[in-house]
């Protein structure tokens, strides 16, 4: 469950890149394409283009 949810996070920000780099942008439509495998999004290269959230305060 969480895996999943890890892997989810990670894909709707590689989603909210591709929006923005051609680089992801090209990567996520191979992988949806099913031309490459998901292991394309993971590589470090790839991992940097895609960036983290900002960390939001918790709430007390």
């Amino acid at each position: 469950m969480v895996v999943a949810r890890c892997v989810n996070a990670y894909v709707r920000r590689a989603h909210v890149a591709a929006s923005v780099d051609p680089a992801v942008a090209r990567a996520f439509m191979r992988l949806a394409n099913l031309v490459d495998t998901p292991e394309t999004l993971l590589q470090p290269a790839m991992m940097a283009r895609i960036p983290r959230p900002a960390r939001r305060p918790r709430r007390p």
